[in-house]
């Protein structure tokens, strides 16, 4: 299931002025850290760690800012 588009504007407003988020999946946080950028690939959304780490966001319940 695609991320709500809601939650995908923050990212892009957190990528923008390189803030924390934190991802949770079933509950579980899934990534806490800074956004680099987002990215799309064969379809699906990623968001891109100043690592260059892809965490897939298909399956992502809450985005905190």
């Amino acid at each position: 299931m695609p991320l709500a588009c809601h939650y995908y504007s923050e990212l892009e407003v957190a990528a923008m002025h390189r803030k924390e988020v934190t991802l949770i999946e079933n509950g579980e946080v899934i990534y806490q850290g800074k956004v680099k950028t987002l990215t799309t690939q064969d379809g699906k959304e990623f968001l891109v760690t100043p690592e260059d780490e892809k965490i897939p966001l298909d399956n992502v319940d809450q985005v905190i800012t």
